[in-house]
């Protein structure tokens, strides 16, 4: 009897969902990195000052970050466990969902062949960002609804309510999806679903357990409207057309023709019609991120639902053994163009290497910014400790009596994240100071601003602030962005306003 239970559980399906989390947990946690990126950075910084919301954040992923170091310590493999973590339950969720659906063993290959190799997936599963959690969240919103839909049973009005609130702790735009879901279920028949005091507790239950963040909102005047106000003019504008080919390229090109045979089977197949309210809440969601100017990858987790429809039909209309051959040539396109996109996705090989084949890409970059050898989520990883380190050699040379009232000034929460994590290798003081994002809610903290070390400033903004501005050096690094290279470093003294003067604290919020 033993035997028999060790072969069901070592079954050929359960073995090949092993197999796709291992596999996604190593491309996790490959040790071949370029560096820290900016915003794992800053994310580091909140996760010093844990809160119950910051700026630009909610406060769950500082949270969890805190507690990984604790338990990991700092390394750059430490720093990605919670990514590995979060990527292998996206593996198993996308599986379950396609699962649920009754999609057959081909069709669940597809799913995890997919969803692994995916150049988003990759890209964000091997870094810590909120972005990291926030695509579980989305994909497990999406699963308890379809599961809902397909029972009926009122309990999973209690889990999607604990979903959402801790999916919104992580991001707010998981919002997005849940008008998508409420008027896709009011334009179909399953409209009978949300009227019910199970559905108008799921709300409450979730609005309780996000009411945290909205405490800390309500105490710092609600201040991320105006950081969510000047944040869409960083993002380039796209046309309809732009913004599905970039989550087209995000996905894999070979997946278009699945998901949106998905689409299709969701919105008008007669055997999709009892998750039309899927297909509803898609096009919702996009309309709504468009027109939002939201960054294009914003609900790209929301593809694993007509993508899992997609598979789940071609899985049954190939089904015939003759039709072996065509279901072999959509996964092994799926998985040969997800393959080359790997080093596109994700650190894979030497930088020098990378700039050979693929230097001065834009790839992946959807802010109005100049991109240099690298594209940008490659350059964020280059020249922190660099900058770090050269900034000490400023600090070390002055005077006894000046290093005592020095403070390093930064001009983005990147530049500060770096010379808060790196700082104390090289005797810096700390921590930083900064007018952007959360360290504008900081504030100066100790210092006076008598002499300031600054980095990432205009210069002409400095002399209007200080009576002596001396640019002691220059940091340069090739592989960096090309705002932060040849950033000169400055020492300023004889301020105009002490920092106790300057009320209230500089703020750039974007």
């Amino acid at each position: 009897m033993e035997s028999i239970q060790t072969l069901h559980f070592f079954s050929r399906e359960r073995l090949m969902l092993f197999s796709f989390i291992a596999l996604k947990l190593f491309l996790s946690l490959l040790p071949f990195q370029y560096g820290i990126f900016r915003d794992e950075l800053y994310f580091l910084a909140m996760s010093n000052r844990l809160d119950l919301g910051y700026v630009d954040v909610p406060p769950l992923t500082p949270f969890l970050l805190a507690i990984s170091r604790f338990l990991f310590g700092n390394s750059i493999l430490a720093l990605h466990v919670l990514p590995a973590i979060s990527g292998a339950f996206f593996i198993w969720l996308a599986y379950r969902l396609v699962k649920k659906l009754g999609g057959n063993n081909y069709a669940q290959f597809l799913i995890l062949s997919v969803v692994l190799l995916a150049p988003y997936f990759v890209a964000i599963d091997s870094i810590t960002t909120y972005d990291t959690f926030n695509k579980l969240g989305w994909l497990l919103f999406s699963y308890l609804m379809i599961r809902l839909i397909q029972t009926e049973n009122p309990k999973y009005w209690l889990l999607i309510g604990v979903a959402l609130g801790i999916g919104l702790l992580f991001k707010i735009t998981l919002l997005y999806l849940a008008l998508g879901w409420i008027i896709g279920l009011l334009a179909t028949p399953q409209r009978k679903l949300l009227f019910r005091w199970e559905a108008i507790g799921s709300g409450l239950l979730a609005l309780v357990i996000f009411s945290p963040y909205l405490i800390w909102q309500f105490q710092h005047g609600f201040i991320s409207l105006e950081y969510y106000g000047n944040y869409t003019g960083k993002v380039l504008g796209f046309s309809p057309l732009q913004y599905v080919s970039e989550q087209i390229m995000y996905l894999n090109p070979a997946t278009f023709p699945i998901w949106l045979c998905g689409l299709y089977y969701l919105l008008f197949h007669r055997d999709g019609k009892a998750l039309r309210s899927a297909g509803v809440a898609f096009l919702i969601v996009f309309v709504t991120s468009y027109l939002l100017h939201s960054k294009p990858d914003l609900m790209v987790s929301y593809y694993i639902v007509p993508l899992g429809a997609g598979c789940i039909w071609l899985g049954n209309l190939l089904a015939e053994k003759r039709k072996l051959w065509l279901r072999a040539g959509i996964a092994g396109l799926v998985i040969l163009i997800g393959l080359a996109a790997l080093p596109m996705s994700r650190p894979m090989i030497p930088v020098q290497t990378f700039i050979r084949i693929y230097g001065g890409t834009s790839a992946g970059n959807v802010e109005r910014l100049q991109i240099g050898r690298l594209p940008q989520f490659f350059a964020d990883r280059f020249g922190w400790e660099e900058m770090t380190a050269k900034l000490s050699e400023v600090y070390q040379s002055l005077p006894v009596e000046d290093r005592e009232k020095a403070c390093i000034a930064a001009g983005n929460y990147g530049e500060a994240g770096a010379v808060e994590f790196y700082g104390r290798k090289y005797g810096l003081p700390l921590p930083p100071v900064s007018g952007h994002n959360q360290y504008h809610v900081w504030g100066p903290g100790r210092f006076t601003g008598e002499i300031v070390i600054a980095v990432g400033l205009p210069k002409d903004y400095l002399m209007e602030n200080y009576g002596t501005v001396e640019t002691r050096t220059v940091f340069t690094n090739p592989y960096v962005m090309p705002y932060e290279n040849d950033l000169p470093i400055y020492v300023c003294r004889n301020p105009v306003k002490r920092f106790s003067e300057i009320k209230p604290w500089i703020k750039w919020l974007n």
